[in-house]
């Protein structure tokens, strides 16, 4: 599955694997970060930081990463 020389499944592939790396990652240092930014977890619940449009703006960004990569 190719277009412009470019593997599509690949690009698919690796945008979700980075995607999920992403998300062990700030699943095992979250609380580091939220010392190093100084906020808490219910801070930033209650600005709405958890909600969808973060996560499918982060696989779409990842999508693009990968397909740049592959060109």
């Amino acid at each position: 599955m190719e277009f412009a020389g470019v593997n599509a499944l690949a690009v698919v592939l690796a945008g979700a694997a980075s995607y999920m790396f992403g998300g062990l990652w700030y699943s095992q240092f979250g609380d580091m970060w939220l010392k190093a930014i100084g906020r808490t977890f219910e801070e930033l619940k209650a600005e709405g930081g958890f909600g969808a449009k973060p996560m499918l703006i982060a696989l779409i960004a990842q999508m693009v990463m990968a397909l740049v990569f592959a060109a």
